[in-house]
């Protein structure tokens, strides 16, 4: 919650050392999963390197419990920011293979996903904007239309966007974003 992150924001350098030795020493699972959660919402970055180090390390396999695949449980759509984050760091195919599998197990994520994207569209770093028509491309999500269609006149962006959108619809339109707009508006 927000103010669990504030009082831990208020700790200064002690609440992201307490998070990460949390994230990784903590018995309970999802102790250990908020806790890697909200490290990753705080943006320290070594930290977050550390605990993504920690649970990628290999193991023996356990007779005890096992974690689940991500999607499973309703609170999984939580990993979407954490996942997009990745992705904006340089790490899209980690975060392209969680959203993934949130995208197809779980419908609360798949909402958050289409948000995010959305917001990463309306973004005026091409950079970002590639990022999320590489989403919407892997994911294969339904996706509001008229976001991409404000994509046809980037430089960076518009040959992508005009062949996403000939994908989707069956039609084409040039880089006339009225007709377009016309066109996505009755689908």
């Amino acid at each position: 919650s927000t103010e669990i992150e504030e009082r831990i924001r208020a700790l200064g350098a002690v609440g992201p050392i307490t998070l990460e030795a949390l994230a990784m020493d903590e018995a309970d699972g999802r102790l250990q999963f908020a806790a890697a959660t909200l490290l990753f919402k705080l943006g320290d970055p070594p930290a977050r390197a550390r605990v993504l180090a920690w649970f990628d390390r290999k193991k023996e396999p356990s007779e005890g419990w096992m974690l689940a695949e991500p999607g499973f449980e309703a609170e999984d759509a939580e990993m979407v920011p954490v996942a997009i984050s990745l992705a904006l760091e340089g790490q899209e195919r980690r975060a392209l293979d969680v959203l993934h599998r949130l995208n197809r197990l779980n419908s609360a994520a798949q909402k958050k996903i289409v948000e995010s994207v959305v917001t990463l569209l309306h973004s005026t770093n091409p950079r970002v904007q590639k990022l999320a028509l590489d989403i919407v491309n892997e994911l294969d999500i339904e996706f509001p239309l008229p976001a991409i269609v404000e994509l046809l006149d980037s430089p960076e962006l518009g040959e992508e966007a005009l062949r996403f959108l000939k994908r989707e619809t069956g039609k084409d339109f040039g880089r006339d974003k009225a007709a377009w707009l016309r066109a996505v508006e009755r689908i």
